[in-house]
């Protein structure tokens, strides 16, 4: 099993846009029954409780990790009143998706609203603007898994079964500082 920090992710994402002065940061999944979801939204969570600015249940979307629910996470964001300045959402096509939607309702990206997404796929550096994420390094998950198949394949067994791969951000447009 190769898997990344994914809580550590979304406290990344979080503990950046805290950084540069965002208080109302909203989190666009629906994570319940998903336990990978689950772990990113306690790694929100986490940042925005310890820096003290608690977990808002207003700011929590509920919506699939999709392109198309992406653009209605972005549109009840916009359309929420509740001064959202920005979103950790749990996959770049809902990143993608949730910037859409946004613009949809009138709000500009990043000035209005800054997006940060997971996954760094290579269609982030083709939207306007440029997507920040986090990376989770998919070629040295892959490496990894594939050494430990190979390693299965010739003792039958594997030394270390379960191996978690550290996650960055990668910072580029979608975000504004507020300070």
């Amino acid at each position: 099993n190769v898997y990344s920090d994914d809580k550590k992710g979304c406290y990344l994402s979080t503990r950046y846009l805290i950084s540069r002065g965002h208080k109302k940061i909203a989190f666009a999944a629906y994570c319940e029954d998903n336990p990978l979801l689950t772990d990113r939204f306690n790694g929100y969570r986490a940042a925005m409780e310890e820096s003290g600015l608690g977990c808002d249940p207003d700011c929590i979307f509920s919506y699939s990790p999709s392109y198309d629910d992406g653009i209605a996470a972005g549109k009840a964001i916009a359309g929420s009143g509740h001064k959202i300045t920005a979103v950790v959402t749990t996959a770049d096509i809902c990143a993608i998706g949730v910037m859409e939607g946004a613009r949809l309702a009138g709000l500009r990206i990043p000035t209005d609203l800054s997006v940060i997404g997971y996954d760094n796929l290579s269609v982030s550096t083709y939207t306007t603007p440029k997507l920040t994420t986090i990376s989770q390094n998919v070629t040295k998950k892959a490496e990894t898994a594939m050494k430990l198949l190979l390693e299965k394949l010739r003792t039958g067994h594997v030394e270390q079964p379960h191996v978690q791969l550290d996650v960055e951000l990668i910072e580029r447009q979608s975000t504004v500082s507020l300070l």
